[in-house]
């Protein structure tokens, strides 16, 4: 008998439906339930989803979220189809790990103070069959376990992100309203959930794999708002965090001061992505060290596919499943000592 857990995974989707696939194969689990958000441009995804059965997958169409604000009335409307008590947001394309997330659950579970828990989580860049750079990016151990006035001041010293931690519905539902509501935009989307969650009470960091978020290759990208990426939208941007804290005092409380000097940073750091150039045509052998170790990936057809092999590599405390024998691991010494990797 399954031992369910009490959780659901919300997956927004936009186009790319490879990158559907990926998740779909390799961490659809039977004990947490599944939410697919899909505000696509075209079709694929939802002809996908019309040939599958699971009970415990849901998939919704949604006008494609071209905006970001459509993409947060999206998110929003989708609050109303959660059922479960906790929740949480995986990208498309990103793989998860069972383990990581009864482990967080299990931690809300026990102490209603804690207002969001969340594992180790890792990332890996892929271009076809090749995965490199695996590394762990956990932006969130200094705000584990401390008081939340303590940890909303770390904020403006170290930046950090709860966003993909196991939280309450009722937090998740109230944080996209408020996202909503006073239609915040990246980044500020980003840093408003873990500002909440902090508000609410203690975040705890634990040990276990919970996601491996997987950086895709151009042809695999996701087509976004020309605001995602537009640097004059953050022309402003010391005004517009005044404007952002005094919005964190109204709903939650807190000091301005600490909402921005949480923020600041991080638009510091968006603003000058936004204002470098596309790495252009060869932006592969200027991203790739020589050095690099590099894991390439056999081309298997039935479900123990690629991605066993990165959870293999990352997800060590899930290997004792029977979901990763016989599987075999092929370590390339240098990406360019292998030729063509098409």
């Amino acid at each position: 008998m399954l031992n369910n857990i009490d959780c659901t995974v919300i997956i927004p989707l936009k186009d790319n439906p490879s990158r559907t696939v990926f998740t779909l194969e390799n961490s659809i689990f039977p004990e947490i339930q599944y939410i697919f958000a899909d505000g696509s441009k075209n079709d694929s995804n939802q002809m996908l989803f019309s040939r599958l059965n699971y009970s415990n997958v849901s998939y919704f169409r949604f006008p494609f979220d071209k905006t970001q604000r459509l993409y947060s009335k999206k998110m929003l409307e989708v609050c109303a189809s959660i059922k479960t008590k906790y929740c949480f947001t995986l990208d498309q394309g990103d793989l998860l790990s069972l383990e990581g997330v009864i482990k967080s659950v299990r931690i809300l579970e026990k102490n209603p103070k804690i207002s969001a828990a969340c594992g180790r989580i890792y990332t890996g860049h892929r271009i076809g069959i090749f995965l490199w750079d695996l590394q762990q990016v956990n932006q969130n151990d200094h705000l584990s376990d401390i008081e939340s006035h303590i940890a909303l001041s770390s904020l403006g010293i170290k930046y950090g992100v709860l966003w993909y931690s196991v939280m309450l519905t009722e937090y998740f539902t109230e944080i996209r309203r408020d996202i909503f509501n006073y239609n915040l935009n990246h980044p500020y989307m980003e840093i408003y959930p873990t500002i909440f969650l902090l508000s609410k009470g203690k975040f705890i960091s634990h040990g276990s794999s919970q996601i491996l978020r997987i950086t895709y290759s151009p042809s695999q990208t996701t087509e976004q708002d020309a605001s995602f990426s537009d640097p004059n939208e953050l022309a402003n941007f010391e005004k517009d965090a005044i404007n952002f804290g005094k919005v964190c005092n109204e709903l939650l409380g807190i000091t301005p001061s600490l909402a921005i000097d949480a923020v600041l940073p991080l638009l510091r750091v968006v603003k000058r992505q936004r204002e470098r150039q596309w790495l252009g045509p060869s932006f592969i052998s200027k991203l790739m060290p020589s050095n690099a170790t590099i894991t390439k990936l056999p081309r298997l057809r039935d479900l123990e596919s690629r991605a066993n092999y990165y959870f293999k590599l990352v997800f060590k405390d899930n290997a004792r499943d029977a979901w990763f024998s016989g599987l075999r691991i092929s370590r390339l010494k240098n990406w360019s000592s292998e030729g063509s990797h098409d």
